[in-house]
């Protein structure tokens, strides 16, 4: 029996080498070789129609023509607590192997910094893919709300829909109410497309949404005055909002200052594509070529242009240092940084 039992031991001993060299073959597999055929899965946070399901798909009809071995790649839509419920999935259940790509809602890649407990991932540890537009956002309140400027929403409460704990839509005006005297109420359990809906229907005087939702899905807002924008998400000047304050600008003094960069890092992450962790060095180089080659393409260009996406790409590498410096701050400015997003 003993011998029966060293010999089972044996048997599974070497079945657990062999899957072992299995996988290390695929890690080692040429990129050209390991896309032949497949199909990639880009995960897009959102609802169709807003401005990430936009870039996502854009990059779905482009992209795939450029990876080594020219893989189909397809769109998943992945709503759910502001964003968390796709990036968590992405970093602990997706396959790390280069064939799932993400686009996080880009306030998501601020949740590990700030030790928000729904965020399961660091972002730095993702396999950041290329940029294709930084995300400028703004606190948009109705025509009749009353509530025209920054200064009128330190008055009185100003109800804003919200999609999440750690979206945008929550964390800008909890920031805001602790460090620049606002009073934001914030009221949860929106999608995104019903956030706004609910200011026009008079459920909210306002919504934390992104420029370039608005001028997509809601083009005539803007120019028609049925919105007042009371400040600007970015972390440099915007042409377009000129007259309107910018995040960095309502800083009492110079940590505030700070903190408000950290938030506005977000802004510059914008619309980003990643994937997992733990993919072989090739594949990211393949995809990060990829992307690169396709915002260079007339063709891409043109596709750009007809869907009025934003576009302001920035190569993979550039965009890890980015989110990497993004961590590198005093230990001050990161707890003041956490405060100032608790309720």
């Amino acid at each position: 029996m003993y011998a029966a039992s060293r010999g089972l031991l044996t048997l599974a001993a070497l079945l657990v080498a062999a899957s072992l060299v299995v996988a290390s073959v695929a890690q080692a597999q040429p990129a050209a070789e390991f896309y032949r055929g497949k199909t990639i899965t880009l995960i897009v946070p959102a609802d169709p129609g807003g401005s990430y399901d936009l870039h996502s798909r854009l990059i779905a009809r482009h992209i795939g023509k450029r990876i080594p071995g020219e893989p189909a790649v397809v769109v998943q839509n992945m709503t759910g607590a502001g964003g968390l419920r796709a990036i968590n999935y992405l970093y602990e259940k997706a396959p790390q192997d280069g064939s799932v790509l993400g686009m996080p809602v880009q306030e998501n890649t601020l949740a590990d910094v700030l030790g928000q407990s729904e965020a399961r991932y660091k972002a730095a540890d993702f396999n950041w893919i290329g940029r294709m537009a930084p995300g400028v956002d703004v606190i948009a309140t109705w025509w009749t709300s009353g509530v025209r400027t920054i200064a009128d929403a330190t008055r009185a409460a100003v109800p804003l829909g919200s999609t999440g704990p750690a979206s945008g839509t929550s964390l800008f005006p909890l920031l805001l109410n602790n460090l620049a005297g606002t009073k934001f109420d914030i009221i949860p359990g929106y999608k995104h497309t019903e956030m706004l809906l609910a200011i026009e229907r008079g459920e909210t005087y306002g919504a934390f949404t992104s420029l370039a939702t608005l001028k997509t899905a809601y083009p005539t807002w803007i120019p028609n005055k049925r919105i007042h924008l009371l400040v600007a998400i970015s972390p440099e000047p915007v042409a377009e909002l000129a007259g309107i304050p910018d995040l960095l600008s309502l800083a009492k003094n110079q940590t505030d200052r700070r903190v408000f960069s950290i938030f506005a890092t977000a802004s510059a992450v914008g619309r980003s594509l990643l994937t997992t962790p733990g993919v072989p060095a090739e594949r990211v180089v393949a995809l990060r070529n990829a992307f690169e080659a396709m915002t260079k393409d007339p063709e891409f260009i043109a596709d750009v242009g007809k869907t009025k996406a934003e576009f302001g790409p920035m190569p993979g590498a550039a965009l890890q240092k980015l989110i990497v410096d993004s961590r590198d701050v005093p230990t001050q400015v990161l707890e003041r940084a956490r405060a100032a997003v608790r309720r």
